[in-house]
């Protein structure tokens, strides 16, 4: 996929006001103590989970290749017993068997795959969810570095205290010293409202998303575990019963 080339990312400005759009309600909350904390904490179980995740789906992979042979080899040999009773019931007076042998079966472990395998791109979603916090976090320590920055620059203007940049101007003391001020005032401006976005994402993720993700995987989860016994559970009772259409105790003509 290809990003346009007229895409343009929106600024801190549009971002926060398509967040105080859809998500108002979070601006409005107080953050739980330590959230930065909770936050890490979150990154690095999701993390964990992910790795888990990952080494489940291999395992789960093989066992549907391993399941699928299974049930394919079954079947040939199903076949195999029929064709041989033909065989032995035309030729030695065997007793026919009535083996019906299924076309087509359902993978139990196909279940646990496609599962596992939703499971790991929700679990990288909010871990980039996560991250995103992180990104804002630096651009605000940017953003005061900012500000910070250019309140130096006012000090040194109101003093008269000139760079190589101001010694090559031609702006006059006042100039210099209104052009510091709006810089300020943009540099601030920024920095609160990524401040307010941060704020947002905060709240949204801890008292909202996280939970709520907590929630729904929990409930899915069960309801994966019981298709899933269930499914094998079918699966190997249809076996057991075909194997049990074959009697063996022939009955053999005079």
């Amino acid at each position: 996929m290809k990003i346009s080339k007229d895409y343009k990312a929106d600024n801190y400005s549009q971002l926060v006001e398509k967040y105080l759009h859809h998500f108002k309600e979070f601006s409005e909350r107080l953050e739980p103590d330590e959230v930065d904390n909770q936050l890490e904490d979150y990154l690095k179980f999701y993390k964990l989970t992910l790795e888990n995740f990952e080494a489940f789906e291999a395992a789960c992979s093989e066992s549907v290749n391993t399941f699928e042979n299974y049930a394919k080899e079954t079947s040939l040999m199903l076949y195999g017993v029929k064709e041989i009773n033909q065989f032995y019931t035309t030729k030695y007076n065997v007793k026919e068997i009535n083996l019906v042998i299924r076309e087509e079966c359902t993978n139990p472990y196909q279940i646990l795959l496609d599962w596992v395998q939703a499971e790991i791109l929700d679990v990288k979603g909010i871990i980039l969810a996560i991250l995103k916090k992180k990104d804002m976090a630096r651009a605000r320590v940017r953003a005061v570095e900012k500000v910070e920055e250019e309140k130096k620059s006012l000090a040194n203007a109101q003093t008269g205290k000139k760079s190589w940049k101001s010694m090559l101007s031609k702006q006059t003391k006042e100039q210099k010293i209104a052009k510091v001020e709006a810089a300020i005032l943009e540099a601030q401006k920024e920095l609160d409202t990524i401040k307010l976005t941060e704020h947002i994402i905060n709240i949204r993720l801890i008292s909202y998303e996280l939970p709520k993700f907590k929630e729904s995987k929990a409930e899915r989860y069960e309801i994966i575990l019981k298709m899933f016994v269930n499914t094998s559970v079918e699966e190997f009772e249809s076996l057991i019963q075909q194997a049990r259409q074959i009697d063996f105790l022939y009955t053999f003509s005079n």
